[in-house]
Formats: C-alpha cells, sequence, structure tokens
C-alpha cells in the first residue's frame, strides 16, 4: 500500500545511503525502525488516548515522500498512531533517528518474522456502560535483545 509520509530533509540521504549499503528498499528500512521503535520504546507503551495528536514542528524542514507498506503494516500504523497518538510521520523520523543505524549494522537485530501481525478484531457489550464496543488487539512481541 503506498502511502505518503513527511520526512526530514537530514533524514534523506542518509536513507538512501542506508538502502545502497544494505541493498534494502526504504520503505523496507523504515519498517524494520518502527518495529524496533515499537517494541523498544516504553513512552509509546502507555496510551496518550486524551492527548491531542503530535506532529511534527510546522516548516522545519520536511519532505514528502512515498512509502509502501503492505497492507497489515499499514493498518498497524494506523492503529498505533491513535495508541501513541502522534503522526506516523512522526513515529517515523523517530524510528529513524534511534534506531536506523542499528538496522543498518546487524541486520539480525529485528526478527525475521513479523513481531506483530496477529490481531484480532472483535465486537462486544460492555456491561458496565451498557455499549457496544470494537476493540483491535495486537500482539506486540519483543524484537531480539530488548
Amino acid at each position: 500500500m503506498k502511502t505518503t509520509i513527511n520526512l526530514r530533509f537530514v533524514d534523506l540521504p542518509v536513507l538512501e545511503n542506508a538502502s545502497t549499503e544494505s541493498g534494502l528498499s526504504r520503505s523496507e528500512l523504515i519498517v524494520r525502525c518502527l518495529k524496533m521503535l515499537y517494541v523498544n520504546e516504553r513512552r509509546l507503551r502507555v496510551s496518550r488516548i486524551g492527548r491531542l495528536v503530535e506532529y511534527q514542528p510546522r516548516f522545519a524542514g520536511y519532505k514528502i515522500s512515498h512509502i509502501d507498506f503492505d497492507a497489515e503494516k499499514y493498518n498497524f500504523n494506523v492503529n498505533f498512531r491513535l495508541f501513541a497518538r502522534c503522526s506516523v510521520s512522526l513515529l517515523v523520523t523517530l524510528a529513524i533517528s534511534l534506531y536506523l543505524n542499528d538496522v543498518i549494522n546487524d541486520r539480525d537485530v529485528v526478527i525475521s518474522q513479523d513481531n506483530y501481525l496477529e490481531y484480532k478484531h472483535e465486537w462486544r457489550h460492555n456491561l458496565g456502560i451498557c455499549a457496544e464496543e470494537w476493540a483491535v488487539t495486537w500482539n506486540v512481541r519483543a524484537a531480539k535483545g530488548s
């Protein structure tokens, strides 16, 4: 699934070089960085559902870029954005700045199988508030070394 994100100008050449060096696409590098971000950043494990969504600073050196996620990863990123209350572009920026070097230097840092693609959608009745609810549950497993 093609999608558009805002990448920092400073990250663009770094991503291109990493892609050339590793033989992985920019999209794959971003996905691997995001996996590490989701399982390693403790601050993202606490729901911020009552807060406004945090975006990157306006006019701060970003370029619109296109990346490819498969449908499952795209859906997870959109759902995680709701939980963490950060834009996907901001999550990508954080992931690249924190984990790109790890991904480039040690391809085994991220386990080969997808570490978050077990999920279920559930429609249920909440007796406590006498209302119908829709729940999306993701099984996020820790990456190697965390």
